[in-house]
């Protein structure tokens, strides 16, 4: 049986990690989120990168930014 091009990638990567499972471990600090108003958070990335999300109007907030999940 063929396997499909994401099925062998898949398996390359878990082949990869078995040979040396210390590489797979997160080297970075995590994200933080703060509350903003309302159901709006601002992530920021270890390096300073961020991102503002808010809850649909439907949940609760007010659409402005992409849903944080």
């Amino acid at each position: 049986m063929t396997l499909s091009p994401i099925a062998n990638a898949w398996n390359d990567l878990s082949e990869k990690i078995k040979a040396c499972p210390e590489k797979a471990r997160a080297k970075y600090e995590p994200a933080t989120a703060t509350l903003g108003n309302g159901l709006k958070c601002r992530v920021t990335s270890p390096s300073g990168e961020h991102i503002e999300t808010d809850m649909s109007a439907a949940m609760g907030g007010t659409g402005t930014g992409p849903h944080p999940g």
